[in-house]
Formats: structure tokens, C-alpha cells, sequence
């Protein structure tokens, strides 16, 4: 099965359990990696979205992008995360191209997700 054909949302794929806690302990050593971090979804590039299991205040999700020495939150927490995406499917942000592909207006979804996470910085800056 190609990578293309399983993303849920443009981009990223859900991970499994199986593949969650192995990619938990393939990074378990990576100074970017925090204990607690539970991957959600993949881009099979080694970016995820992770639930940050180990925050003091709740789970926010966070992206952990491999070429990045910071990780920030993008969404307070993983329900802010699934009703961000389900919004942007309904309102035509997330969309099947001509060939295909799952694709998204990055302007529209920003707009978008700073509208339904005004408290989150990442979307605010």
C-alpha cells in the first residue's frame, strides 16, 4: 500500500499502537525526545504529531519535526487536535486533488486553527 494512500489528514498517516511504541522506543535516546511523548500520527519522515503525555498542564499534542531542535504545542489537547481536523474537512480545507492526493490550503487551515485554538501560541505568532 502506498504512504499516499492511508493519510488521514494531508501528509500524515494514523500510527498503530504497535508502531506508536516503537517509535517511542526508537527515539527513547534522542535528546529531541521527551519521555511521556506518545507518536499519534506519522509523515514516514520521522515528523509526528505527539501527545505530550508528560505535561504538568493536561496533554497538549505537539510536532515533532526530526530536523528541528524544538517541538512546540500546536494544539491544547488531543480533542482541540481531532475537532481542528474535523472542522477542516468540513469546511473544505482538506480536500481530494485532480490526482487523487489528500491535499489542504496551509493559509486557509492556519486561519482556521487559530480561529479554534486561540490560546495556543504556535498559532497566534
Amino acid at each position: 500500500m502506498a504512504l499516499d494512500d492511508i493519510h488521514i489528514v494531508p501528509g500524515f498517516y494514523l500510527l498503530s499502537i504497535q508502531d506508536a511504541i516503537a517509535n517511542c522506543r526508537a527515539f527513547a535516546t534522542d535528546s529531541r525526545w521527551t519521555p511521556g511523548w506518545l507518536p499519534l500520527f506519522a509523515n514516514g519522515g520521522g515528523d509526528f504529531y505527539v501527545l505530550d503525555l508528560s505535561s504538568p498542564s493536561g496533554s497538549p499534542v505537539r510536532h515533532f519535526r526530526i530536523e528541528e531542535p524544538e517541538h512546540p504545542i500546536e494544539f491544547g489537547s488531543l480533542r482541540a487536535l481531532l475537532t481542528t481536523l474535523a472542522e477542516a474537512f468540513e469546511r473544505g480545507v482538506f480536500f481530494v486533488d485532480p490526482n487523487g492526493y489528500l491535499e489542504m490550503d496551509d493559509v486557509v487551515f492556519g486561519e482556521l486553527a487559530t480561529e479554534l485554538n486561540p490560546d495556543v501560541g504556535w498559532w497566534r505568532d
